[in-house]
């Protein structure tokens, strides 16, 4: 039997559910007394031609609710791998650069994997939209039957009260019955 607490949303158009396991929140850089500071251990790749690729892992936090403070990285970690790709061929028919993504998050209840290739036409290391869609490849403990996650942005602090957080919000996505007919 699922927890209680689980939320859930439909999708009448194409007849899916929506099922919310967990909302899990991270931050790509800090602000120490004014000064935006990066918060992850990082690896760059060099790349031909020249993008931004690094391998990098952070701290999961708290939700902005809960103060939005780093919980035990040790413990409770999100390592990415991300490539931005140009366009920069004219004989492509992909005329957007994109992101290529991957996580790993691991926790004491559970892991999970996910991927993402979705457009954005910003420069450096930072997605510049405000939302992604990610497959999920696989999870174990609470994440087993997770499918498919979103993830929220919030460069400017406006949405969830802090500069460069993020919400990642962890679903099982299934098939729903559509509602039938009413009869007449």
């Amino acid at each position: 039997m699922p927890p209680k607490n689980l939320r859930s949303f439909h999708d009448d158009v194409n007849n899916k559910e929506y099922i919310i396991l967990k909302n899990l929140w991270y931050a790509v850089r800090d602000d120490i007394d004014g000064d935006i500071v990066p918060n992850d251990n990082n690896v760059d790749v060099l790349t031909n031609p020249f993008s931004e690729y690094a391998h990098n892992i952070r701290s999961l936090r708290t939700s902005p609710d809960d103060g939005f403070v780093n919980i035990d990285g040790n413990l409770y970690n999100l390592s990415y791998e991300g490539i931005r790709i140009p366009k920069n061929n004219d004989d492509s028919t992909v005329t957007s650069p994109v992101f290529k993504e991957t996580f790993i998050i691991n926790t004491p209840t559970g892991s999970v994997s996910g991927c993402a290739v979705y457009p954005d036409s910003g420069t450096g290391d930072t997605t510049t939209i405000a939302m992604t869609e990610w497959i999920l490849n696989g999870g174990t403990g609470e994440f087993q039957d997770a499918n498919f996650a979103t993830i929220t942005y919030d460069n400017d602090g406006f949405r969830f009260g802090y500069k460069f957080s993020r919400r990642i919000r962890i679903m099982k996505v299934v098939d729903k019955e559509p509602e039938p007919e009413p009869e007449s």
